[in-house]
């Protein structure tokens, strides 16, 4: 989706960006609204999964071969495997009791940490980030571009073209290591506090997590609007020099804010 944003016809000779942005917007938001989804689901099966090994026990766990009598249809003996396994981990563990207290405290515990808090990191979504860095770079290259390959007839402004590039190379620096973190990492928050589907009939649940997946969404997009009016607003006010130093310092907030986000506020489900 971003970067198909690169290719979108934005020229005053292009009178299409007017259907083309409102789509991709359409699409952004049916692929943002599964996401959210998705990720509710994920802590819910978290959570779910913690409850379980919290009272974990082997005999509760059921075996192919127990469940058909150790027979097959040709009616020849099947090893039980369940017997095998139990042998093995009272070798391993000293006892059947022992392993499930294992299970029950330390695999509970790794498990559980790393799927809850050790998933969504800032390294991640950099990497997730990355097709917005290739959106502002292709927005940089077309200065260069210009000063490489002027049109004949039109003096090139060199120090000009190269302060337009800077600006928007600064802008995606700011977008891939800042913005965009800070926002998926909002969501995730969010999703994780309000993971539990509310009701009890499925019509019920269905519609309740309309709403809390499309209130995320309006909480995210809020955000997202309120980061981009503000760069919009260094943008435009002062000269091109003073632009540049003000996204610089702007870039460097929201960077250090992402971090501080992530270290002081980790996506964790508070079971």
């Amino acid at each position: 989706m971003v970067l198909g944003m690169g290719f979108v016809p934005t020229g005053e000779k292009n009178n299409d960006h007017a259907v083309m942005w409102p789509a991709m917007a359409a699409i952004a938001a049916v692929v943002f609204y599964w996401s959210v989804a998705k990720m509710r689901e994920f802590f819910r099966s978290v959570e779910t999964l913690h409850h379980e090994l919290k009272q974990f026990q082997c005999e509760d766990c059921l075996c192919y071969c127990c469940s058909i009598g150790h027979a097959t249809v040709d009616g020849q003996t099947l090893l039980c495997d369940r017997r095998i396994l139990l042998s093995c981990i009272t070798r391993w563990f000293g006892s059947v009791q022992a392993f499930d207290s294992v299970v029950r405290s330390e695999v509970l515990t790794c498990l559980t940490e790393q799927l809850a808090s050790q998933v969504f990191t800032y390294k991640e979504f950099v990497v997730m980030a990355v097709p917005v860095l290739w959106l502002h770079m292709d927005d940089a290259s077309t200065p260069l571009d210009w000063i490489l390959r002027p049109a004949d007839g039109h003096t090139v402004w060199v120090d000009y073209e190269m302060k337009i590039s800077a600006r928007a190379i600064l802008r995606g620096v700011g977008g891939t290591f800042g913005n965009v973190p800070i926002l998926f990492h909002l969501t995730s928050k969010l999703t994780c506090l309000l993971r539990k589907q509310v009701g009890r009939t499925e019509r019920v649940k269905l519609c309740s997590s309309v709403l809390i997946n499309c209130s995320v969404i309006v909480i995210v997009i809020l955000v997202f609007v309120g980061m981009l009016y503000l760069e919009l607003e260094l943008l435009i006010s002062g000269s091109l020099e003073g632009s540049l130093f003000t996204l610089a310092i702007f870039d460097l907030v929201v960077i250090v804010c992402a971090m501080l986000s992530f270290r002081c506020f980790p996506t964790q489900i508070n079971f």
